[in-house]
């Protein structure tokens, strides 16, 4: 099992089955994600 849509708002909401928290990710289409962002986004996942 992975990464799942649990809600979306102004953002999409991902969950996980087996790992804490929930990661928050803008639904902005063709722009970039800036590096900070990024950067939290990988470290809420455990992937960093």
């Amino acid at each position: 099992m992975g990464w799942y849509i649990e809600r979306t708002t102004g953002h999409h909401i991902y969950a996980h089955p087996t790992k804490p928290g929930k990661i928050p990710v803008g639904k902005h289409g063709a722009k970039e994600v800036p590096p900070g962002t990024e950067k939290k986004i990988l470290k809420l996942a455990g992937l960093r």
